[in-house]
Parts: structure tokens; sequence; C-alpha cells
């Protein structure tokens, strides 16, 4: 590569972790994702600047063709984003589950309360529709936000 490529190189790195910083600031990306592309940003930026860690690297562990190297590292790293992408949704997924039960167990309650009876809502709660009961079947010890056990 010629020194204009490395320069451009740097500049895209540097753009882009300027680029992260603001998305950063302005809350569009929280922080806990943010990490990871700021050590590929660096990592870029490392890369851009001394372009033979990367020959180093290839001919220590024996890669003919050190650009190669540069696409397999790519790889695996997107192959982890992937999977930490995929942890945090299944995360997210859960809670919005439980938080659409919870909610369902509040409006109930509140349909009872303002049809008058609410001194039955003991009995309101055990009489839900089956759909529901189903749901909670797994999750008998699940308390309410009052710290009642549903």
């Amino acid at each position: 590569m010629k020194l204009n490529l490395y320069l451009l190189s740097f500049l895209l790195s540097a753009s882009f972790f300027v680029v992260l910083i603001y998305m950063i600031r302005g809350r569009k990306l929280r922080e806990q994702y943010a990490l990871l592309w700021l050590a590929l940003s660096a990592i870029m930026m490392t890369l851009s600047l001394f372009p033979s860690v990367i020959d180093r690297m290839a001919r220590l562990i024996g890669v003919a063709y050190a650009p190669s190297l540069l696409y397999l590292l790519g790889l695996v790293f997107v192959l982890f984003l992937l999977l930490h992408l995929t942890i945090a949704m299944s995360a997210t997924t859960r809670r919005v589950i439980d938080l659409t039960q919870t909610l369902a167990l509040l409006e109930q309650r509140n349909i009872s309360a303002d049809n008058g009876c609410a001194g039955q809502q003991e009995e309101a709660r055990i009489k839900l529709p089956c759909h529901n009961t189903q749901v909670f079947a797994d999750k008998s010890h699940r308390t309410d936000p009052g710290g009642k056990t549903i």
C-alpha cells in the first residue's frame, strides 16, 4: 500500500471514531455496545498507522497473504458481534414478555376494580382466562409490582 492509502485508512478510522463519540453523547448508541465499536475503531486506527503489525502477525501465524488475515479477523469480529447482539435481543425479548404479562394482569385488576368488585380481587385473580394461566404456569412464584403473589 502507498502512504496515501494508509493516510486515507487512518482518516476513515478517525472519522468512524468521531461518529461513535457523537452517537454515544446523543444517546443513540448505548455504552455497552459502544465499547465494542470503540475497540474496533482503535484497532483500525492502529493498523492504519502501523501496517507492519498485520504483516508480522501474518508471518507469526503462518498466513502467506497478510490482507487475508485482516479479512479473517474482521469475520471473527462480526461473528462475536452477532453473538453479543443475539444474546442482548434474547434478554430484551424475555423482558418484554414479562412486562406484557404484568401489564395484562394489572389491566385485569383495574377492570375488576372499575366494575365495582374491588373486594373480589382475590376471586378475579383466580378467574383469569385460560391462556393467561398457561403463560404463568411455569412462573408460580411471580409477584406483581404490589408485591402480591400472582
